[in-house]
């Protein structure tokens, strides 16, 4: 791998124009929530195949209104859905976007590290050397 694929910087005026979109976004996201760790684990894992099942299910229900019990809120599982899909988009762009950053500073962290350690590894094994031949037997 080369060592340094992307020779880039970002400006403050950037990152901070950057932050702002992501507050914009939080804003029109208003009824997003933080769950906690035993909640997300309860949750289902939602793929394409549960994707297809909610869409199925909601046209099942919708045609067959007298299976379901009287409690269940058809209209509430029909926005629920509607804003599954409306949101799935996002998720598939904000998913890209993370894996993006989170690559580029991998590789800008290992980049840092490759050439710190060539800075220092050559001085710690000449004091390494030294400390060896000085050192007392047995300590």
């Amino acid at each position: 791998m080369a060592d340094n694929r992307v020779s880039a910087s970002l400006s403050k005026e950037d990152r901070e124009a950057v932050l702002a979109v992501f507050n914009t976004i939080k804003a029109k996201l208003p009824f997003l929530i933080d769950l906690t760790k035993e909640e997300r684990i309860a949750l289902p894992k939602m793929g394409d195949k549960s994707r297809a099942f909610v869409t199925k299910a909601l046209e099942v229900a919708t045609q067959n209104p007298e299976f379901l019990p009287r409690s269940f809120d058809l209209e509430e599982m029909r926005n629920d859905t509607e804003l599954f899909e409306a949101m799935y988009p996002i998720l598939v762009a904000s998913s890209q976007l993370h894996e993006l950053i989170e690559l580029e500073f991998g590789l800008i962290l290992n980049r840092g590290a490759r050439k710190q350690h060539g800075k220092i590894a050559q001085p710690l094994e000449k004091a390494e050397r030294k400390y060896e031949m000085v050192r007392e037997p047995g300590l």
